[in-house]
């Protein structure tokens, strides 16, 4: 009650039937929180990453190609170390 106070919550109504102090340790319940605030972070730090890798992409200047291209110029260039590695 103090630290619902202490935030300014001055009128509250509460539900504590289901409530067992007993069955959770506080530790863990503040070390799960911790861990789920990190992946959270984690999470959007990755999100924001993958956002501007993709902007990059469609801002690139460069032309583009077609997979069909790219795959033939993969196996031209397979076919050509393949043919070097024999001689």
């Amino acid at each position: 009650m103090i630290v619902l106070r202490e935030l300014g919550i001055a009128t509250a109504q509460l539900d504590a039937t289901h409530w067992n102090p007993d069955q959770k340790e506080v530790t863990q319940s503040r070390d799960s929180r911790a861990q789920s605030m990190r992946q959270a972070h984690e999470a959007a730090a990755y999100n924001q990453w993958l956002a501007s890798e993709i902007q990059a992409a469609i801002d690139d200047p460069r032309p583009n190609f077609s997979h069909n291209e790219v795959m033939a110029e993969m196996d031209a260039d397979i076919a050509a170390l393949l043919a070097k590695r024999l001689v």
